[in-house]
């Protein structure tokens, strides 16, 4: 296979329309299966619901004073936060891998 079948950038090419979709579809599988991701997301909604001066500044980007206990509350949500990025960037990554070995035994890269 000559190196001219991939001047185009796969991604756009085959994905610009559904790449978000995507991706929504690999965070909806780890909420499923992901035992440590799905015991995050409750954590975090447990804090937020406690504390919903959390959600506004979070969520709505509203700016307000916090008790000391809403920032101690603030500082575990944004922990749980850089978790869940954390398991989502190694299941993206290992998706990533996943989608270059069957693209490269698609076009013969590999057998």
């Amino acid at each position: 296979m000559s190196i001219s079948k991939f001047d185009e950038p796969f991604i756009e090419t085959y994905f610009e329309d559904y790449f978000g979709e995507f991706i929504s579809d690999i965070f909806v599988n780890l909420k499923k299966k992901n035992k440590d991701y799905k015991n995050i997301i409750a954590e975090k909604e447990k804090l937020l619901e406690q504390y919903p001066n959390l959600r506004k500044l979070i969520e709505d980007d509203e700016s307000m004073a916090l008790s000391e206990e809403e920032v101690s509350a603030l500082s575990k949500v944004l922990c749980l936060l850089d978790d869940k990025k954390i398991i989502q960037e190694k299941e993206l990554f290992l998706r990533g891998i996943r989608e270059a070995y069957f693209f490269f035994k698609k076009t013969k890269i590999i057998e």
